[in-house]
């Protein structure tokens, strides 16, 4: 049975905001929009009312330590006020993986209490995680607690993970290689353009894509056209891709219009990504505990 979004099972989206002091400027302010404009478009969606929206959000912005904003925490979109959310690149150093800590352990409870117990959770979205990152992560390697988000599931279908590297001319690359491996297999963006972390943010964010495939897919099409995958080789064992009727295929087309084509540097390789692990992370409350 498909899963789909409804306001009885609404979709939970947690970003991983790379805020380190490299971010600062033209990067936060990209960071800024996408956020924004994202939280916009999952407010439009879904029926009348305050109470009834079809996204849950959750931010955590890394620098040298992560932190959950707490003012936004595990709220229906339609309570948050986009204006208050920001990314100023001024936390320090970059340390993905007690970024990832911190979203492993709301993301637990939140599948355990939430996910698993509901009434109709073979029809429940599970949570997408969007991360960015400009940086070289400067604690331990990250990839075994992104593996540990990948493996939670229900009924076999995981947490979805779709992650961006970001830089621009004149900047330091990032390690596009850790990220690539952080994601989702196919779900993985090297971004070269501030405008591009935008719309990775405001189009991924709002999809309500629930399949390894649809998050492929939403990826290729930010990548540069020479170097996009023709096809998305899926992992042994994923269903096939449904047709359409998912709420995320009828709101991508209008982004799809007014999307611009990117063109790629010659010679620039695709999107890639890499991670590593780190000490313990503080305290994290239980994403089950935001209704």
């Amino acid at each position: 049975m498909q899963r789909s979004i409804r306001t009885s099972r609404p979709q939970l989206v947690c970003v991983l905001a790379d805020n380190s002091g490299s971010m600062r400027g033209q990067k936060a302010e990209a960071a800024t929009r996408g956020l924004r404009e994202m939280l916009l478009n999952c407010q439009m969606k879904g029926p009348r009312g305050r109470d009834r929206s079809y996204f849950r959000f959750v931010l955590i912005r890394f620098g040298s330590h992560a932190h959950v904003d707490e003012q936004s925490y595990m709220k229906s979109v339609r309570e948050i006020d986009p204006d208050t959310i920001e990314i100023r690149g001024d936390g320090g150093g970059t340390n993905i993986t007690e970024a990832l800590e911190l979203a492993h352990r709301g993301l637990n409870g939140y599948m355990r209490d939430v996910v698993e117990k509901h009434q109709e959770r073979d029809r429940h979205p599970l949570p997408v995680v969007l991360l960015f990152s400009d940086g070289h992560n400067g604690g331990a390697c990250p990839l075994g607690v992104a593996d540990q988000i990948k493996s939670l599931n229900v009924d076999g279908d995981s947490v979805l993970i779709a992650a961006a590297s970001v830089w621009v001319d004149g900047s330091m690359p990032p390690d596009g290689n850790l990220l690539r491996e952080i994601a989702t297999p196919g779900c993985y963006v090297d971004i070269d353009r501030p405008e591009l972390l935008t719309e990775f943010l405001a189009e991924v964010g709002s999809s309500a894509a629930t399949s390894a495939q649809e998050l492929a897919r939403l990826s290729a099409r930010l990548q540069p056209e020479t170097t996009r995958h023709v096809e998305y080789d899926a992992p042994r064992g994923l269903p096939a891709p449904p047709e359409s009727h998912s709420s995320s295929s009828n709101s991508s087309g209008g982004a799809r219009r007014r999307r611009k084509k990117s063109r790629g540097r010659g010679g620039r390789p695709g999107n890639q990504l890499s991670v590593r692990n780190a000490p313990k992370p503080p305290a994290i409350k239980n994403y089950g505990r935001g209704d």
